[in-house]
């Protein structure tokens, strides 16, 4: 078992003991029989974290359909987890007063980058865009900023999602909230990344491509959470471009770090 949690650390840059596949399958079933599940955030939120590592380990291992039987519990998960029931039974743990819901009060002030990310993924590997495109509609103007460390901070989704359904002003004030860092920061990239899938701009695609590649090259061997974001982040929108038809070459920096089928 520990071979194979370092063969999954040194592929997507995830700390091994992170992904030991056992302690997941057996902890996500644990919480699935928890009683008060249904009326219980923080074990929705469980449920689809431990779904999607299992996904992701499934991946590294090379077992393909069971990565896809993986991603569907994962789109599940996740879809109960922004879209379910329980959002309108459960009060918040927010003091605020007024007539918003409870759906409205989760909606806003809920935690949801660990989730959205690799929904959005679980939704890309399955081809199931219907989904993918409802996942990013949950993110919406009045929805609170949330960042972690495995991922991009918010402000690269809240742009991803804002533009995708068109939150035109909410898109530009989260992209100005991007650009107060250098200009060659990894926000940005996937900025030009997405930018260009929209625009089909093949060449500044592949270009913006390539610095993602350089990026990775130079923090190589740091302790950099760089790789895990590679692994969830940029495989999206690799995706999401696959599907708008954009043709691309991966550099050989990147080609082992991302979640993605090669046929």
């Amino acid at each position: 078992m520990k071979e194979y949690r370092d063969t999954i650390a040194s592929r997507i840059g995830w700390p091994a003991e992170d992904l030991d596949i056992s302690y997941f399958e057996s902890a996500l079933k644990k919480r699935l029989q928890i009683p008060e599940a249904d009326t219980n955030e923080s074990v929705k939120k469980t449920i689809a974290n431990y779904s999607w590592q299992i996904m992701l380990a499934k991946f590294v291992a090379e077992e393909r359909s069971e990565c896809l039987l993986w991603s569907t519990k994962t789109l599940s998960a996740c879809e109960d987890y922004f879209f379910g029931g329980w959002r309108d039974r459960i009060v918040p743990n927010v003091s605020l007063n007024g007539s918003l819901s409870n759906r409205d009060l989760n909606n806003r002030y809920q935690q949801w980058i660990e989730e959205l990310v690799p929904a959005h993924l679980a939704a890309g590997l399955l081809g199931n865009w219907d989904a993918f495109h409802r996942f990013s509609s949950f993110l919406h103007p009045d929805v609170t900023t949330d960042s972690c460390e495995w991922f991009a901070s918010d402000g690269f989704w809240r742009y991803f999602c804002f533009s995708q359904c068109g939150h035109g002003r909410a898109a530009k004030s989260a992209l100005s909230d991007i650009g107060v860092g250098s200009p060659n920061t990894y926000e940005l990239l996937l900025v030009n990344l997405l930018d260009s899938v929209r625009d089909n701009a093949v060449e500044k695609f592949q270009r913006s491509l390539d610095s993602v590649g350089r990026m990775f090259r130079k923090t190589v061997g740091k302790r950099d959470y760089l790789p895990c974001k590679l692994a969830l982040d940029v495989s999206v929108v690799l995706l999401f471009a696959t599907h708008e038809r954009v043709k691309f070459d991966i550099p050989n920096t990147l080609i082992d770090r991302l979640v993605i089928f090669n046929s």
